[in-house]
């Protein structure tokens, strides 16, 4: 498992394989899970050459943007290696740090605390930097180590219904957030707080509304604001029902609402959309400082789901009759199957 930045800086080179490329996304940080490929490996840092300060994970359960964001957001140097952020003298590493103005004594405080962090691992002159599998002796990665770590990883106590998530109809990466909510694994607020990302004198509340603690629950299905598109998508289709207010309740209720087999998988469709796209909503909101119209949203779900359900090979929709009766779309196109 050589390299660099395969897997926390989020790219890969084309000579990758098509399976390392799935693992990738199925465990994605960027999600914020601790998925059990994540649990298996370690980034090794020599001189640093490799390895991006803030945005990897090297030292400590999490990166150092997420774990002193106030420093990484005043950093002159963002996006820089860890060779980047210091220099060699007689033999031993020395930071230097870099800012766009002076600190405050409160920051001062969090500074030191950056430093006795970065004091757990040793930089090694000479030495690449590298990823390792910790659950292996060599630290190389096999089938049978990943086996073993998936039988003993506990697995959350989940309905029978958990099949509606691996449904093959939506984007690999979709359903591997949507299995992510489902285990309340997604760095929402009260996550971050959870994990000791955000301190307790941080502002807990929802991104959108603003009135509520921020839970995958709250965020996702009770917001008003989630409601609202919730709500769009009802009208939408023509039907009127009270949502469930809790993840795996309000999926198995809004599978329900259809008996037409090509409806039903395509109803599926939306939730996954929703669910997404609300995420990638409050995020634009955080990181963009801007949040589009949600009716502008509702757009991007009605031509996403059309793509998705294009993609799969289902029976030939019209696109017209979708963005405007996609029940009727449905049972249109699910005469036409055999």
């Amino acid at each position: 498992m050589g390299g660099t930045n395969v897997w926390s800086g989020g790219e890969w080179g084309t000579s990758c394989s098509r399976w390392w490329k799935d693992i990738w996304k199925l465990d994605d940080s960027d999600m914020g899970s601790e998925g059990w490929f994540k649990m298996g490996i370690e980034k090794l840092v020599g001189e640093g050459n490799g390895t991006l300060f803030w945005h990897d994970q090297w030292v400590g359960d999490y990166s150092l943007k997420d774990r002193f964001y106030r420093l990484f957001n005043i950093s002159s140097n963002k996006e820089a290696l860890i060779s980047n952020m210091g220099e060699w003298r007689d033999g031993e590493w020395q930071w230097s740090w870099s800012w766009r103005r002076e600190l405050f004594a409160w920051e001062i405080d969090i500074l030191q605390e950056l430093r006795e962090e970065v004091r757990k691992r040793k930089l090694v002159q000479g030495q690449e930097d590298r990823w390792i599998w910790k659950k292996d002796p060599r630290g190389k990665y096999s089938v049978s180590s990943a086996y073993n770590l998936l039988n003993t990883t506990p697995i959350p106590n989940l309905p029978g219904d958990y099949n509606l998530i691996w449904n093959g109809r939506v984007p690999l990466k979709v359903a591997a957030f949507a299995w992510k909510v489902m285990q309340n694994r997604i760095p929402t607020k009260d996550n971050l707080q959870k994990r000791g990302v955000l301190g307790s004198e941080e502002d807990q509340s929802c991104v959108l509304c603003g009135k509520e603690a921020e839970s995958v629950n709250h965020l996702l299905f009770s917001c008003p604001i989630a409601w609202k598109v919730w709500s769009s998508c009802y009208q939408w289709w023509g039907i009127n029902v009270v949502a469930q207010e809790k993840g795996w309740n309000h999926l198995i209720q809004h599978a329900g609402l259809f008996n037409n087999k090509f409806a039903k998988e395509a109803w599926k469709v939306i939730w996954f959309a929703v669910v997404w796209n609300m995420w990638l909503w409050r995020n634009q909101k955080i990181f963009k400082a801007k949040l589009e119209p949600q009716d502008k949203m509702i757009e991007v779900i009605k031509f996403q789901t059309f793509q998705w359900i294009k993609a799969k090979q289902w029976p030939e929709i019209s696109k017209e009759l979708w963005y405007i009766c996609p029940a009727h779309a449905c049972e249109t196109a699910s005469k036409r199957m055999p």
